[in-house]
This record gives structure tokens, C-alpha cells and sequence, in this order.
């Protein structure tokens, strides 16, 4: 049972957060002095203490010694941040960053140490924008060895979202037509709309985009490019069937539209689907591929590689020059010699193992419950997709779980306005938390259900 102080400090935390979303309180605003605000709330200061920590932590708001506290930028922007959200004793489903006991961190620094002492003075010196040429022929020979794929097609960016910036200044123009799944990564989603591009979602089946509704689209307008998440697709899960990709490319071809594939989670494949890309089929004049690692190595790392087609490899190394110039020498080389060693493979065979429990734990517990519902089967990767059978909105649904332990990512990140969908993640939980987390959505829900059911009852 939590007691009064902490319900209270979560409640004023949603208050402000809330304000502060829907622009109420504008950028760099000064919040009401801790002492003042207690007074008007009947508080004790120590909860607005409390309510002000968990906001500077989550980004709302900063503060500046001996001024006070203000409203961050980045919050008016309404950007949720799923890759580590820090919350006071919650369990975490919505956060994507990996368990901090899975980071090699031992390993990598080893080859920190080892770039260091074989690599200088180079390392710290301006690098080549496209990347370390030998990190990339090493790219080739591990990801592409029977591809028509060369050196010159990668490029090593600073993470995979850098890399959809990138590609989208280099090849999208203002009011252009692009289409993403109906369902798709905030992050990209957030991207596409800041570049001031006319969006259309596809829906979604089990094995991707509705091809006929989407060739419909095609027949009446241009479309310039399509946007694909192609296994363990985030939010749902799916992966994209064999004869969708063949029949996708056959259409990029026939209606002259460009295709990014973000692969995020392939790796985490502990069934051992046979899973299949865009980036390995014969045409790929059209295609550009993205390979993050944040999944699967670590976030905090920030290296990703680009496949880019042989037309756009000059202009999108010129964009990769105005965002940052350059990745850094030191992380490349370590990245390189991590691989080189073997312990990339080695670190994802141990984290499938992990994974692979998590996945078990958290599927058994789901079905035991007798209020969710699953739109589309999943077969691996980190994320469940769920509709709870009696709430229509799961942003009340996460409010009201938030302030009783336990967090999740609610439709309406992902494109469904007040939505019954959530989505969970077990890339930050081990069994145990999984296992809590899930009795606490359980809990919630029935006293959400109750909370609700009593506000519609008239007063006679």
C-alpha cells in the first residue's frame, strides 16, 4: 500500500506534466517556487520536492541554482523518451534499453583500451565522414558476403534515427507523399512530421503492409517513399513475409517510390525464424538499410551503419557531414575490434538465452489474463502488442498505473489516438519484474475498472 506522500507527489507530478504537454506552461517558464506551491496545494514541500525531482529527471523541466525551476524545451515537443524513462520505484514495460547487466561493458572496454594504445594519435583526429574504411569492409564481409554491396554503399552513423535524418534530407522535399505502417516507431514518425512531408499509414497485417489497400494509394497518388520496420516490427511484432517483400520491391519499381528498412532487433531471434530483408534481394537500386545496435550491443554507444544506393551515396554523405561530421575514430575502431574479437556474436547468442526466458515468462503470464487480446501473433524480439478488452483509452489506463508501480508505452505513441492498445517491452525487466509487473497491470486494472464504473453512477 503506498502511503499518502508518494500518491500525492505522483498526482501533482501528472498535473504538471500534463500542463506542460498541452502547452499550458510555455519553454523556459518559471514554475511556481516550492514553498508557494506547497501553500496553495496544502502540500507538504517535501511532495513538491519529490514532484520536481521526478519532472528533471524525465526532461519536463530544468532548474538553475539559487533561480528556481523551469520548463524544459524538449517536453513542449511532446517527445516521450521509451529509451529510459526513469521512474520511482516502477516496474518499467515501456522502456526499449537493455538490462544494464547485459551491456558487455568488460569486453568493450578492453578494446577501448586496445584502439587506444594501436590507433593513436589517428583516432582523435577528424575521420573520414562515410566512416573508418575498414570498419566498413569489414560491414560488407560479415552482413553482405554474396551481395553486390561494396565499402562505398556504407556509411557509419551516429545511431539509426541519425541515419532516417539523414536520408530524409537527403532525398524528401517539402510536401512530398510518404507512407509508413499505420502502427510505426514514434521516433520516425516524430522525424517525418518535423520535415514537413504529407504522411499516409498503411494498415498492418500479420506479415506487413495491406499490399492492396497500399497499391490503391499508389494508382491515385506519388508516392515518394516507404517506410518499413521489417522484423519484430516495433510496436506489433510481425515480421514481413517473403512474398510481401518480393511483391513490395516489385511495386517500388513499378510506381519509381524509395523504401528505408530499419532493422533494429533481427538478432533477437531466439527461435530461429528464417527471417528475411529488402536489403538481400536482387534490386536494391531503390533501397536504403538501416542497422542499429542499440538493441543489440549498447544504446549509449551511438554507432549504427547506413546501406545507401549508389545514386544518393554522395548527397547523403554530404548530410552526414552538416549533422555531425563525422562518428567518432575511437568508437569505430573499438566497434571494429569488438567484432573482430567475436564477442559482438558472442554477446547476442547470450542475450537471445535471456531474451528468449523473458519472452516464455512474460507470453505465460499474459495468458492467464482474461482482459487482453492479441491482434497480431509474436514469434520473437522485444515487444507485445495487447488491447484490454474493457478500456478504451491506455494513456488514462498508463496515468493510472503510473502512480501504482508499473509502466507501459500506450497506443497513441505509435498512431492510435486514444487507443485500447499498449505495447510492453521486456528488454529492461528479468523474470522476477516481469512477473510483478504483470500482477500490478492486473491490479490496476481492476481497480481502474472499479474507479471508473463508480464516477457513472448517478447520485440519487
Amino acid at each position: 500500500m503506498k502511503n499518502t506522500l508518494e500518491i500525492k507527489y505522483l498526482d501533482l507530478y501528472e498535473e504538471i506534466k500534463m500542463k506542460i504537454e498541452n502547452g499550458e506552461f510555455s519553454e523556459d517558464e518559471k514554475l511556481p517556487p516550492i514553498r508557494s506551491l506547497a501553500t496553495s496545494k496544502k502540500l507538504n514541500p517535501a511532495t513538491v520536492v519529490r514532484a520536481y525531482n521526478l519532472l528533471e529527471k524525465n526532461g519536463y523541466i530544468y532548474k538553475i541554482l539559487g533561480s528556481g525551476s523551469f520548463v524544459s524545451r524538449l517536453k513542449k515537443l511532446n517527445i516521450y523518451d521509451e529509451n529510459k524513462i526513469e521512474l520511482l520505484n516502477q516496474i518499467d514495460f515501456s522502456s526499449t534499453a537493455p538490462s544494464e547487466n547485459l551491456l558487455p561493458i568488460k569486453e568493450f572496454q578492453e578494446m577501448l583500451n586496445y584502439s587506444i594504445d594501436n590507433y593513436s594519435p589517428n583516432i582523435f583526429t577528424y575521420q573520414n565522414s562515410q566512416g573508418d574504411i575498414e570498419l566498413r569492409e569489414f560491414i560488407v564481409n560479415k552482413y553482405f558476403p554474396k551481395s553486390s554491396i561494396k565499402s562505398d554503399n556504407i556509411l557509419i552513423i551516429s545511431g539509426a534515427q541519425q541515419g532516417l535524418d539523414i536520408i530524409s534530407k537527403a532525398v524528401l522535399k517539402r510536401d512530398d507523399l510518404i507512407v509508413t505502417e499505420e502502427l510505426s516507431y514514434f521516433g520516425a514518425i516524430k522525424l517525418f512530421k518535423s520535415s514537413n512531408v504529407n504522411i499516409v499509414k498503411i494498415p498492418l497485417e500479420s506479415d506487413g503492409y495491406d499490399l492492396i489497400y497500399f497499391e490503391n494509394i499508389l494508382k491515385k497518388k506519388k508516392v515518394k517513399l516507404a517506410y518499413i520496420n521489417t522484423n519484430f516490427h516495433n510496436p506489433t511484432g510481425i515480421c514481413w513475409s517473403e512474398s510481401k517483400i518480393n511483391k513490395m520491391i516489385e511495386l517500388s519499381e513499378k510506381y519509381n517510390f524509395l523504401i528505408i528498412e530499419d532493422d533494429a532487433i533481427s538478432e533477437i531471434n531466439f527461435k530461429n525464424l528464417d527471417l528475411k530483408n529488402f536489403i538481400f534481394k536482387k534490386s536494391k537500386d531503390n533501397i536504403f538499410y538501416l542497422k542499429s545496435f542499440s538493441k543489440i550491443f549498447m544504446p549509449g554507444i551511438r554507432i549504427a551503419f547506413a546501406v545507401v544506393p549508389d545514386k544518393f551515396v554522395d548527397i547523403v554523405i554530404s548530410q552526414k557531414y552538416i549533422a555531425d561530421i563525422q562518428t567518432s575514430g575511437l568508437t569505430q575502431k573499438s566497434f571494429l575490434e569488438f567484432m573482430k574479437k567475436g564477442y559482438l556474436d558472442k554477446h547476442i547468442k547470450n542475450i537471445n538465452l535471456e531474451y528468449g526466458k523473458r519472452f516464455d515468462v512474460l507470453t505465460d503470464c499474459l495468458k492467464k489474463l482474461n482482459f487482453v487480446e492479441f491482434p497480431f501473433e509474436n514469434n520473437g524480439g522485444l515487444y507485445f502488442w495487447l488491447s484490454l478488452k474493457e478500456i478504451e483509452d491506455s494513456n488514462s489506463f498508463y496515468n493510472f498505473c503510473l502512480k501504482n508501480g508499473v509502466a507501459f508505452m500506450p497506443g497513441k505513441y505509435f498512431g492510435e489516438k486514444n487507443s485500447k492498445f499498449l505495447r510492453l517491452c521486456t528488454a529492461s525487466l528479468d523474470e522476477k519484474n516481469i512477473i510483478q509487473g504483470i500482477k500490478k497491470i492486473e491490479i490496476n486494472y481492476n481497480s481502474f475498472l472499479n474507479k471508473t464504473e463508480n464516477k457513472n453512477i448517478p447520485i440519487i
